[in-house]
């Protein structure tokens, strides 16, 4: 990975994810973009949002070498903009902070991280307000019968060289899948097959309701990071974070969640 991107509108949850980009570009000895969108620009308000970018960079990374770009973009619309940069630059993962009411309610249901998550050409990554950088031991990858899962998975093991977190595979199987003969077998096999990683666990459970089951999956177990592939024409990520869901889980999820895009990696 050669560069990370973190977007922020100087938020103090958007402050919150800036440790971990600077972790993962460190451990890369990457570049870091650090991007701020002004709707209406000029070189004033050029100037302060640099100057804040910097000093934003030096109280978290004083001592800390590495090659850092302060972008300050001019564009309507943030998603937008943060898409433009992306595509420009291409970096190994994008990192953006939850906003307002935390993880769930507003990264994943509000509109601009939604629409990175869709549209992104690099896996973005999202941040909670109470998450606390760590070092990544244990990853929490959702499987879903799709084609991308090789891909993302190798990507993910690509992200996180160095850290060598144990990561454990779950797919939660629902009553509608039980005419699905051994489609798991299938992706268990091929995974294991494919993934040259010793400490990937491969495993699956029965529920009623998947989402709810996935979510006190998540709440019980300690997880330093959850991942997901979001298919293309598919509203799984809106499914899994429906609103009563978010209501019971924005308070006590603080796990980063890692998403790829499956048009983007196939």
């Amino acid at each position: 990975m050669k560069s990370v991107l973190y977007a922020t509108d100087f938020s103090e949850n958007a402050e919150r994810a800036l440790p971990f980009a600077i972790g993962l570009a460190e451990a890369h000895d990457a570049e870091l973009f650090m991007v701020h969108i002004l709707p209406k620009a000029d070189d004033t308000s050029i100037y302060k949002a640099s100057t804040k970018l910097k000093s934003l960079f030096h109280s978290w990374g004083k001592n800390i070498s590495m090659k850092v770009h302060y972008m300050v973009e001019d564009h309507k619309s943030n998603s937008e903009g943060l898409l433009r940069v992306i595509d420009l630059y291409a970096p190994g993962l994008v990192v953006v902070g939850s906003k307002g009411g935390g993880l769930l309610k507003e990264t994943i249901m509000g509109s601009t991280t939604k629409t990175l998550i869709r549209k992104s050409k690099s896996p973005v990554m999202a941040v909670p307000k109470r998450a606390a950088y760590v070092d990544f031991k244990e990853i929490l990858y959702t499987l879903d019968y799709h084609k991308a899962n090789v891909q993302a998975l190798q990507s993910l093991l690509g992200i996180f060289r160095g850290y060598e977190p144990a990561i454990t595979v779950v797919h939660v199987k629902d009553h509608k899948e039980e005419g699905e003969g051994n489609l798991f077998d299938y992706y268990r096999d091929e995974l294991q097959e494919k993934i040259a990683y010793p400490t990937v666990r491969v495993k699956q459970f029965f529920a009623s309701n998947i989402y709810e089951e996935l979510h006190n999956h998540i709440k019980v177990h300690p997880y330093d990071l959850v991942v997901m592939v979001e298919k293309e024409r598919s509203n799984f990520l809106d499914r899994l974070f429906e609103e009563d869901l978010v209501q019971k889980m924005e308070s006590d999820l603080r796990v980063p969640l890692l998403s790829f895009s499956e048009k983007h990696l196939v």
